[in-house]
């Protein structure tokens, strides 16, 4: 049986935050540890288990170190949407909850919120503004009216919207509320300092900087791991908390994309805020072009919009050269719960396209993708 791809995907990658190029130092982990260390981290009776067990401590405190937190803070889980899952249902689950989570949270937590108000919790959603930033205001109503748990990602998925973070840590934590936080988009873009931000729960996922698909963490503060319920169960792994064995070699290609980009991070963000800004003001001389994300305040890699008039669909359809997405990867057919959040009309919403690049994009990406952008507009400017 076959199991090499005989179809290949040729074109401009520009869907960086839907998932990261894998950097060839994680693939080269990932392959090692396959092939030469695959013991099983938890035998530890024998030695390639001990062996395992000594990678598996390093690759915690690396990948740890990445968020500015400790290794012993660390659950390895198979990404953010496990990670968010297992925060949501185990506060969900507590006597009195009351979930407070903004509009334009990843469907993940939107969802795991309401399967929670299902099981008898109270949930409030807290508004965006046209920018699509939580405020600071609804945070403390939400708080004031006895929210145990608040959820606000670092940075939004679709629009890249940057949130005041610090902030909402300090006033969940004035009221004795606990504070989540989705960093799944953050990590390479912003600084993270998981010891100073004051959160109980930071998520993350190795794909979305260049490591394996499959890996992520979650970062949990003093006694916020006596707070979590295991999704999984029927094994000690993980400090009890997620059953099944850990998959030592993502584990290695995420420790080994940390290691990349902590020596390649500041460069990057430099690197990737010029392509993108790059890319929109070719765009803006194309044609009609509008953005959804404001001019400051936004991730460096992303750039959110679209041409008035053009369905995005369309558009990709008559561009399949160029890889982007209409949404988010997770969106489904009901549209961006996110551009509705922030109030754009039907119109926009159907016209709009995320472009993100990443450490890999190149000058040569750029020109292409402008090239072909322009060879689009002119079919539809023929009609």
């Amino acid at each position: 049986m076959r199991l090499s791809p005989r179809l290949h995907a040729d074109g401009i990658y520009l869907d960086h935050q839907a998932t990261d190029r894998p950097r060839p130092e994680a693939v080269q982990a990932v392959m090692h540890f396959m092939s030469d260390h695959f013991g099983n981290a938890n035998a530890g009776a024998n030695e390639r288990g001990r062996l395992s067990r000594h990678y598996l401590n390093l690759f915690r405190e690396t990948a740890a170190s990445l968020v500015g937190g400790r290794a012993d803070t660390l659950l390895f889980t198979s990404g953010a949407t496990e990670s968010n899952n297992l925060v949501m249902s185990s506060e969900g689950r507590r006597r009195h909850a009351h979930l407070a989570v903004s509009a334009i949270e990843h469907k993940c937590v939107l969802e795991s919120a309401e399967r929670a108000r299902r099981m008898g919790a109270r949930v409030s959603i807290l508004p965006v503004t046209p920018e699509g930033v939580v405020e600071l205001e609804a945070v403390r109503r939400a708080l004031a009216d006895g929210a145990t748990l608040v959820s606000v990602m670092a940075t939004n998925n679709e629009i890249g919207t940057l949130q005041p973070i610090r902030e909402i840590s300090a006033l969940c934590q004035s009221a004795g509320a606990r504070f989540h936080t989705d960093a799944a988009q953050a990590i390479g873009k912003i600084a993270i300092d998981f010891a100073t931000l004051g959160a109980d729960y930071l998520t993350f996922t190795a794909h979305k900087f260049g490591g394996p698909q499959g890996i992520g963490g979650l970062m949990c503060a003093g006694e916020a791991f006596e707070r979590l319920e295991p999704l999984l169960v029927g094994g000690g792994q993980e400090q009890g908390l997620r059953a099944g064995t850990t998959p030592l070699a993502l584990c290695a290609g995420l420790a080994a994309a940390a290691l990349v980009l902590g020596e390649t991070m500041d460069e990057e963000i430099s690197r990737m805020r010029r392509l993108r800004d790059r890319l929109a003001g070719a765009l803006r001389q194309l044609g009609p072009f509008f953005t959804n994300s404001r001019a400051a305040g936004t991730l460096c890699n992303n750039l959110n919009g679209g041409f008035m008039g053009i369905p995005a669909l369309m558009l990709m359809r008559r561009a399949p050269e160029l890889h982007f997405s209409a949404g988010s990867a997770c969106t489904g057919s009901g549209g961006s719960h996110v551009l509705k959040a922030i109030g754009l009309p039907r119109d926009k919403i159907d016209a709009s396209f995320r472009l993100s690049v990443g450490w890999a994009t190149t000058d040569d990406d750029i020109d292409q993708a402008i090239a072909s952008f322009e060879r689009v507009l002119k079919t539809f400017s023929r009609h």
